[in-house]
């Protein structure tokens, strides 16, 4: 059987491996832990990263959002613009 280790970089990011042999790295520092500690990690790595993915689902903008927001950002432009020129503002938009 593999041991089970996780490994901590010096940026505090925490990576998780099997291997037989403890790994030594310049950058990185190994930390055995067992197989019950790195599925239990692993399992809450999946979960937070689902709720992350149900999270941006849920506020991914439709096409027709983005359509009707670059329409009002093409109209503020065209309205500064227009300031810009002439020194007026446009007030029929």
């Amino acid at each position: 059987m593999k041991n089970s280790y996780y490994f901590k970089t010096k940026e505090d990011v925490v990576r998780y491996g099997i291997s037989p042999n403890l790994i030594y790295e310049d950058d990185l520092q190994c930390i055995p832990i067992s197989a019950e500690e790195y599925n239990t990690a692993i399992a809450e790595v999946e979960a937070k990263n689902k709720d992350k993915s149900n999270i941006e689902e849920t506020i991914t903008p439709t096409y027709e959002d983005l359509v009707e927001t670059n329409m009002i950002l093409e109209a503020e432009n065209a309205a500064l613009l227009y300031q810009v020129l002439t020194g007026e503002e446009l007030t029929d938009v």
